[in-house]
């Protein structure tokens, strides 16, 4: 899979756009396990559910899906493609009648 991201032109560059091409996107390209992450980096799984299917698809153990992911939504996080979301505990509660 190929992930296309948009660069930001630095301003110091604009007066050389004239002469130079530059690029506006940098393409990454991501690997088998990558490409399942990065589709299930859609808001509707969260961790929990990810660490289970990457444990079921790839034969991992808990711990190895576990440390493997968190290390691969830092890098991901860390790189801005993607956001991190807190669950809120009221809303799960709000939805099951007591």
């Amino acid at each position: 899979m190929h992930i296309h991201v948009p660069l930001k032109i630095p301003r110091w560059t604009w007066g050389l756009r004239r002469f130079v091409a530059f690029p506006k996107t940098r393409t990454i390209v991501l690997d088998h396990v990558g490409s399942s992450v990065w589709e299930m980096c859609g808001g509707e799984h969260d961790v929990e559910e990810m660490i289970a299917r990457l444990c079921k698809q790839y034969k991992l153990n808990r711990k190895e899906a576990e440390v493997s992911l968190l290390a691969y939504l830092k890098q991901l996080a860390g790189k801005g493609l993607i956001g991190l979301a807190m669950k809120d505990p009221g809303r799960q509660r709000a939805g099951h009648s007591t």
